[in-house]
């Protein structure tokens, strides 16, 4: 960017609160309009925050955020695993199969799986370069105006139920983790 743009300017740790048109352009306050940029236009890439610029926006538009819960094993280079697996758990899980499955809608979640939908978890596999495999994964989810609740820490419990379910489908140790 900076080879391209002569003033392009990155600020780390300055969190835009201010955000106005002026004129043809647009002026940008940073740190309670403590330092002003002024430009033609501004692309606003809030990440997570939704709180400090147009937070009545942000809760107006029915944002969902998703937290979600994975696991990484320790390498596995015995474990032949060439592609990615999913599971039935996935057609469930996403939509996007109810376009190319006309039968999507009559598919009725088995009782013993009940649980995993409560937390949003199907089952994956994806062996990485390095030989780990990704187990996953969970969706808990909250709107903007609540995501805070979602928190930072782990469940055990979502983890125990995704281990319980991966080892019911694969044949190496789904529980040699290095991390989640």
């Amino acid at each position: 960017m900076q080879t391209k743009f002569e003033k392009y300017t990155l600020k780390y740790n300055s969190p835009v609160t201010a955000c106005e048109t002026k004129g043809t352009g647009v002026e940008v306050g940073l740190k309670n309009n403590a330092e002003l940029f002024t430009a033609e236009k501004a692309i606003v890439c809030n990440g997570y925050e939704f709180k400090l610029l147009y937070p009545e926006l942000f809760s107006e538009r029915g944002i969902v955020v998703s937290k979600l819960q994975m696991m990484r094993s320790i390498p596995m280079p015995d474990v032949a695993l060439e592609g990615n697996i999913l599971t039935g758990l996935t057609t469930r899980r996403y939509e996007s199969f109810e376009h190319y499955c006309p039968s999507f809608k009559s598919i009725k979640t088995p009782e013993h799986y009940e649980e995993l939908k409560k937390w949003g978890i199907h089952i994956l596999f994806k062996k990485a370069a390095d030989n780990t495999i990704i187990i996953g994964d969970s969706h808990v989810y909250a709107d903007v105006n609540h995501f805070d609740d979602l928190g930072f820490d782990l469940s055990y419990h979502i983890n125990e139920l995704m281990l319980d379910e991966a080892a019911r489908i694969v044949d190496f140790d789904v529980r040699k983790l290095q991390s989640t």
